[in-house]
């Protein structure tokens, strides 16, 4: 059985750390790369060929919305999920009409809200409804933290 392969993308080594042990977790899941920051997210784009690319907003060199679109300008068929603790309603629609396929905030159950995004995505490989009821991108994008900032 193919293994589905993930490129994880935030500049927390933290948050890195603790979503390649979660979703290798799963036998059919495999981290094939990392990275701090837009740019080498595109660059590892370009020489890994993952079949998903779970990607951080905020980040130094390049942020998650300029790395998506060249992400997508180079492999429009590989699904990226944002998965970010913060974004503004603007942010949020812009990276869904650029082809993002959900957004995802790392508050409360975000998590496993990112594991099912990537379950639906991995065994369908195309847009998908969210395997919630209320959708992640009305969600992300209506509710913010007390620390959010418009963006």
């Amino acid at each position: 059985m193919r293994r589905t392969r993930i490129l994880l993308v935030d500049d927390n080594n933290g948050i890195r750390e603790t979503l390649r042990e979660i979703i290798e977790e799963n036998p059919s899941w495999k981290i094939c790369g990392e990275a701090a920051e837009g740019r080498s997210a595109v660059q590892l784009t370009r020489k890994l060929r993952p079949d998903l690319v779970v990607l951080d907003y905020h980040m130094p060199e390049m942020d998650g919305v300029e790395a998506a679109r060249r992400i997508l300008e180079i492999a429009p068929k590989i699904p990226i999920i944002f998965f970010t603790a913060e974004i503004s309603r603007k942010v949020a629609r812009h990276v869904l009409g650029l082809g993002v396929r959900g957004v995802v905030t790392k508050a409360g159950g975000g998590y496993l809200e990112l594991l099912e995004w990537i379950e639906k995505l991995a065994s369908t490989g195309r847009v998908v409804m969210p395997p919630r009821k209320e959708p992640v991108a009305r969600k992300a994008a209506g509710v913010r933290s007390r620390t959010s900032r418009a963006n």
